[in-house]
């Protein structure tokens, strides 16, 4: 794409040069053959008292001297009559030439010139160049047959064109290598970005897997290695145990889908998706929790919201900020969403009156595994990739999301979903 859209920009210049270079030498060698009959038409007037009453043997006699090859003179009185015609001796037949386009001109400005236009009487193309003289009261008119040696003479050379295809081609071919290098350079430079990020996530993910691995099997090996423990001890690690277990699992399930997305996001079908029927299952869901922790949760979102996008991947992006905002906001806090129809984007803004985050904090609100308080978001079981794998969804669905603290207290996270999908997933049909 790189290069298609340097070389079409470089090739419609090159053409444009050259359509300029070539009607500029052509007009100007249009320009030099109309001085030329003009000369003739000048010299003549000078040579010959055109108010005199010549006689055609005269006329003839000062052409034959003085003519160019092919050359056709007509004089022509201010009434559109053909007093004279080198070529035509019945003047008559050759009809009035007041509405002949050179003639108009030369009446109107002292000279005109007419390219390629076809003589009634000869039917045969000309080049016209006429010129009034208000003294003698008489137009004269030079033509010159528009055969093939005049239209080479008219025609512009081809030595600039050819040096322009000349160039272009060899800049063409610099252009390619040149374009061809800057990609290589890239893919090289994308490829080992993407090393370097699979490394760091490599790293990561083996530091979150160690956390809940180590704890699980220090309470498994404390049970095994201590046979006098008493039964509630036991029963406690066994429970420990088992959340460790629980937290490894949500944590392998967040790695896979934040992977999919990344990777492979044709695994997600696409189909049409009522936003405030998920809203309203998410909300069900998590009841419970809400209830417990007196969380207030409202929504404006109206029955009948479709976009086009996975259900899962939305059903997540809700259920995440939800599950942030019972897990930070704190017991008794109001969460609200509201959502504003912009046309092709569905544009949500998800509230909470909680502590808010500190503002240093905001730009890497939404990367893998960052956690703001990480030995307390580990206590509450957070594996921290809820709100990258929000951000990722949403990117999946054409949109943005950002993030700000409100003035009060709380926090605002701002995100759009596209009505249509942009591509990355399959259709229903597909599947």
């Amino acid at each position: 794409m790189l290069f298609m859209s340097i070389i079409s920009i470089f090739l419609i210049f090159a053409a444009g040069s050259i359509f300029v270079q070539q009607y500029q030498e052509r007009n100007f060698r249009r320009v030099v053959i109309a001085e030329k009959l003009q000369d003739y038409n000048d010299h003549l007037a000078e040579m010959v008292d055109l108010s005199d009453s010549l006689s055609r043997s005269q006329l003839d006699t000062y052409v034959r001297a003085h003519s160019l090859e092919n050359l056709r003179l007509t004089l022509i009185d201010t009434l559109g009559n053909v007093v004279y015609d080198n070529v035509y001796a019945d003047y008559a037949r050759l009809g009035n030439h007041l509405n002949r386009n050179e003639v108009k001109k030369a009446l109107a400005s002292g000279q005109g010139t007419v390219i390629e236009r076809e003589s009634s009487a000869a039917n045969v193309d000309y080049f016209y160049s006429a010129a009034y003289y208000p003294k003698d009261n008489i137009i004269v008119r030079s033509a010159l047959p528009y055969d093939e040696m005049l239209a080479e003479q008219l025609s512009p050379g081809k030595m600039y064109v050819w040096f322009s295809v000349a160039i272009i081609a060899i800049l063409t071919i610099f252009l390619i290598w040149f374009v061809r290098r800057i990609v290589s350079r890239l893919e090289h430079r994308k490829a080992l970005d993407l090393l370097k990020m699979r490394r760091e996530l490599t790293q990561d993910i083996s530091h979150e897997l160690k956390t809940p691995i180590t704890s699980a099997m220090a309470y498994l090996e404390t049970i095994i290695s201590q046979d006098n423990l008493p039964p509630e001890i036991v029963a406690d690690f066994q429970k420990k145990s088992y959340a460790q277990l629980e937290q490894l699992a949500a944590l392998a399930q967040d790695i896979s889908t934040i992977n999919r997305l990344d990777y492979r996001p044709e695994f997600y079908p696409v189909e049409q998706v009522d936003v405030e029927k998920v809203v309203r299952k998410v909300v069900n869901d998590v009841g419970i929790h809400l209830e417990r922790h007196k969380i207030k949760f409202f929504s404006d979102v109206p029955e009948q919201t479709v976009v086009e996008g996975n259900e899962n991947l939305i059903y997540g992006i809700f259920r995440n900020l939800i599950d942030n905002s019972i897990s930070y906001a704190g017991d008794g806090a109001v969460v609200e969403l509201m959502m504003k129809d912009e046309g092709a984007y569905l544009k949500f803004q998800f509230f909470d009156d909680g502590p808010g985050v500190p503002y240093e904090s905001l730009k890497n609100l939404f990367d893998r595994f960052y956690r703001v308080d990480k030995g307390r978001e580990r206590s509450l079981g957070s594996t921290g990739l809820g709100l990258s794998i929000v951000k990722n969804s949403v990117l999946f669905h054409g949109g943005t999301i950002s993030a700000r603290n409100l003035k009060t207290n709380g926090l605002c996270i701002t995100f759009t979903l596209s009505k249509e999908h942009q591509g990355g997933g399959t259709s229903r049909g597909d599947v």
